[in-house]
């Protein structure tokens, strides 16, 4: 025992200590580096994952979108060769044909989520059928009247030319997404109130922590509806494309997706919630 303790007071602590600290600030750094390096690996593994969800997730909700829009246009055909119409337009002023009419009318809305509201007007505003609404023409102008308000609706301004338009109307009480389809006659006028508190509902399962909106907007920069955090969209995320696209905004990636006419879908993404889930995820694994 006591040749041990002889060798134990000839140590130098100090050596040893110098020692220590050396290999503990290498061992460090080497951590240091490597927690840099791996939660930059994390992160970009995390950003291409949530990318491509992204991406598919509105690719697959286009496709959706579309196949129920061509829904709409085949109601559209389907109402105006509608044999019940076609006799309200050869007897106008018709109680028995214009209830038909809006018989026909109602199940078609029924049968679409898109469609809120179908309207036909007839001789200029002597005849007029809508299914939920109550509609009037007041001088020259027509009024959906809806639960906020009154609303005045281009009646005659879009669907005789040959294309089908989707058009974004509002006022201080209300707002409605209306859709022109073109028809092969002047005599009569039909359109579609569509829905677009439904649309962003479909679009419920995008939303998760990172992803803090989905909004629907028009071409004029306006949010038509909405999902998750309410937010004015940079006018650089809603010019209108040819297809999906992403911009940069802050911390903030957004999508923009068109669907039909000038109306678009968007996707707000936060790279810095992100950021926050990959670092914890980092310190858990640690």
């Amino acid at each position: 025992m006591e040749k041990i303790g002889n060798r134990l007071r000839r140590i130098n602590y100090s050596t040893l200590l110098k020692y220590f600290l050396s290999y503990f600030l290498l061992l460090s750094a080497l951590l240091l580096c490597f927690f840099v390096a791996f939660r930059h690996q994390l992160r970009k593994i995390y950003y291409t994952e949530q990318d491509m969800r992204i991406r598919q997730n509105l690719l697959l909700f286009q496709q959706s979108f579309d196949s129920d829009l061509d829904a709409v246009f085949n109601i559209h055909y389907n109402l105006c060769e509608n044999n019940n119409l076609k006799m309200l337009r050869h007897s106008p002023g018709s109680s028995w044909y214009g209830s038909l009419g809006v018989r026909d009318m109602r199940q078609f809305t029924d049968a679409n989520y898109l469609i809120s509201d179908i309207v036909y007007i007839q001789d200029g505003g002597e005849t007029i059928l809508a299914c939920r609404n109550y509609v009037y023409k007041s001088k020259d102008d027509f009024y959906i009247y809806t639960g906020g308000g009154p609303l005045k609706v281009p009646v005659g301004k879009y669907w005789h030319e040959n294309r089908n338009s989707m058009v974004y109307v509002k006022n201080r009480e209300t707002s409605l997404l209306l859709l022109f389809p073109s028809t092969k006659s002047r005599k009569y006028d039909l359109f579609y109130v569509i829905d677009s508190g439904e649309i962003a509902k479909r679009c419920t399962n995008m939303l998760s922590e990172e992803i803090s909106g989905v909004y629907l907007t028009d071409g004029e920069d306006q949010v038509i509806s909405y999902l998750g955090e309410e937010r004015k969209l940079p006018v650089s995320a809603m010019l209108r494309s040819y297809g999906l696209q992403r911009t940069e905004e802050g911390e903030d990636w957004i999508y923009t997706l068109p669907l039909h006419a000038n109306l678009n879908l968007s996707v707000c993404f936060s790279k810095e919630i992100l950021i926050q889930i990959t670092n914890k995820a980092f310190f858990d694994l640690y």
